[in-house]
């Protein structure tokens, strides 16, 4: 028995140490965007392309000093009605890959022609090479987008958000601590059999 704690032990501290060893980044940013096309007509359930994805404000691993400001950090995606999934993607600032779609309200809140749809995603955000090479595993994500329908002379006029917020840890378990786990659990029974 004591010979199954002690392995127990040993593949315990083998995944808290890969596990410490992992690099994810933590924070959130939000961004601008500069066009939205169509820009004019239709509603926020319509197709838009959305370009010149900028970040405004970062905080924890998105700080303004690793990450500027006022830089594209991703070049276009495309909204749609309805949106199942979307994935973002530079060299520089990283990937959002979205794993399933969370929510999406839908056109709300329309009073004179102006309303907004806000649709949110999980996934993965893997860090570019802006981030240290310590802080570009894939780490659990949400991101936000929020396509907002202004009045202008009876037209809608759209413009259009993005927050991204890691929460610093991983979605789900790295395939090198499952094989750890699994080779130490196979020890402890082979063990077992080997005493009987």
């Amino acid at each position: 028995m004591k010979s199954v704690f002690l392995g127990l032990a040993l593949v315990a501290a083998m995944l808290g140490g890969t596990t410490a060893q992992a690099g994810f980044v933590s924070g959130s940013a939000t961004f601008g965007t500069t066009t939205t096309t169509p820009d004019m007509g239709g509603t926020a359930l319509d197709a838009r392309t959305v370009s010149d994805v900028i970040k405004t404000v970062g905080n924890g691993s998105f700080a303004n000093a690793l990450i500027p400001n006022s830089t594209t950090q991703w070049a276009n995606f495309s909204i749609t009605n309805p949106m199942n999934s979307v994935s973002l993607s530079t060299a520089g600032f990283g990937t959002f890959a979205s794993s399933g779609l969370t929510s999406d309200t839908g056109l709300t809140g329309i009073f004179n022609g102006n309303g907004s749809r806000v649709i949110t995603f999980s996934g993965l955000f893997v860090g570019g090479t802006q981030f240290a090479p310590n802080l570009r595993d894939a780490t659990a994500s949400t991101l936000t987008i929020t396509l907002l329908q202004e009045d202008v002379g009876g037209v809608p006029n759209f413009s259009t958000s993005v927050r991204l917020v890691a929460t610093g840890v991983q979605a789900v378990p790295e395939p090198t601590s499952i094989a750890l786990f699994g080779l130490g659990a196979l020890g402890l029974v082979a063990r077992r059999f080997r005493r009987k």
